[in-house]
């Protein structure tokens, strides 16, 4: 009995870290790296906007690049101008997030399991192994077929957005 209580306060305290861990500010969550010096079972959430996405070659991970999630408006127009360009943004303005694609045993090796739009809204639960490494905020999470609230895209690129209503009657 005191192994089931043990990992239903563990369970508990993991979710009640994420609850008050939810970052959708760079500055906030670079913030909180540094003050608190997180270990490595510290999870947190990020609610932020995507401006770069790129497939790690020779591993089964994405690296996704967010920004705040208040300049998604900002990004949507400067994608026009500069799509698929980061290099402008300063390293104190982004956060790297690695996610691994899942372990199903279907999955073919070098498929990602989620494609992810420049532009778009992104929310990351259970991010691990948060930190700063070169002075980038970065963290990682696995990808779970079956699990969609992990990691999953809350809001559109708006210029995806946009083709769809201007399609429609």
């Amino acid at each position: 009995m005191n192994v089931l209580d043990s990992n239903y306060r563990a369970v508990l305290k993991q979710m009640e870290e994420e609850a008050v861990n939810l970052f959708s500010s760079v500055r906030d969550f670079r913030e909180f790296i540094t003050t608190t010096c997180p270990t490595v079972d510290v999870c947190v959430t990020l609610k932020m906007c995507c401006v770069h996405v790129k497939r790690l070659e020779g591993t089964n991970a994405t690296r996704v690049v967010l920004v705040d999630g208040r300049k998604c408006v900002e990004v949507n127009a400067a994608l026009d101008i500069a799509r698929g360009c980061v290099d402008y943004l300063d390293k104190h303005d982004v956060v790297q997030v690695t996610v691994w694609d899942s372990k199903r045993s279907d999955a073919f090796a070098g498929d990602s399991n989620i494609v992810f739009h420049v532009g778009g809204m992104y929310i990351f639960h259970h991010v691990e192994y948060v930190g700063l490494y070169a002075d980038v905020a970065k963290g990682s999470v696995q990808f779970e077929h079956g699990n969609l609230d992990k990691v999953r895209e809350l809001a559109s690129p708006l210029k995806k957005r946009m083709d769809v209503t201007e399609v429609s009657p």
